[in-house]
């Protein structure tokens, strides 16, 4: 074909009468070939953006969890530490009864008393009972001053 015929042709074509539902067409489809070939870095797009997502919501995941082992731990520790405090208040009472017991331990109430609880020892015309823990029925003994020694 002549020069003369493609340009009459490509006239025609750009300056003829279009209905709006053809050029609607057109334009869709025009649409629909532009969107598939933007389709894929859209899709990168949204990848991108959902792994931003992700990532953020696991940090927020660890960092909540790392709080909440780190409250758990810190209620342990006080707990422990109330624990241990009245531990040793317990053992502060218990240092001030031995105290006194080391200051009485020279005394001689305290020796009579130790000797009577411990050795089982008696003075002159008493009577020593042992109720046995094994038998309901208690058992008396007399032991006569002769054979125990005295204080």
């Amino acid at each position: 074909m002549s020069k003369k015929g493609k340009r009459l042709r490509e006239f025609e074509m750009k300056n003829r009468d279009l209905s709006v539902t053809h050029s609607r067409e057109e334009r869709e489809g025009k649409k629909k070939k532009n969107s598939s070939a933007k389709s894929k870095p859209e899709v990168r797009k949204k990848k991108t953006s959902n792994i931003k997502k992700m990532m953020t919501c696991a940090i927020t995941v660890m960092l909540i969890a790392f709080v909440g082992v780190s409250a758990v731990k810190l209620i342990n520790l006080t707990r422990e530490r109330d624990a241990l405090l009245e531990k040793n208040q317990e053992l502060k009472r218990l240092k001030e009864d031995l105290s006194q017991e080391m200051e009485n331990i020279n005394s001689a109430e305290f020796m009579e008393q130790q000797a009577r609880k411990e050795l089982k020892l008696i003075k002159k015309n008493e009577i020593l009972f042992i109720v046995s823990d094994d038998e309901n029925v208690g058992s008396q003994k007399e032991q006569d001053s002769d054979g125990q020694a005295e204080n």
